[in-house]
């Protein structure tokens, strides 16, 4: 159901775009600040000597182009 609503949503945003109706501009945000904390990075396999220790973390916020096609 929640995937139904975004994709519905990324559908309408992307024919009011090519409509002109929304600037695409109008629908960038910039990522000037992203949160770090520190997590143990246990699910890390790659670097064994960090696991137990908690490091500075932080995601990517998910990024989508295109609307989603």
């Amino acid at each position: 159901m929640e995937d139904e609503i975004v994709d519905t949503r990324l559908t309408i945003l992307k024919e009011y775009s090519l409509k002109g109706v929304v600037p695409v501009k109008d629908l960038l945000i910039a990522i000037n600040c992203i949160p770090i904390d520190c997590k143990d990075l246990d699910r890390c396999k790659c670097n064994s000597e960090y696991v137990g220790t908690p490091q500075a973390h932080f995601e990517i916020p998910q990024i989508l182009n295109d609307y989603g096609d």
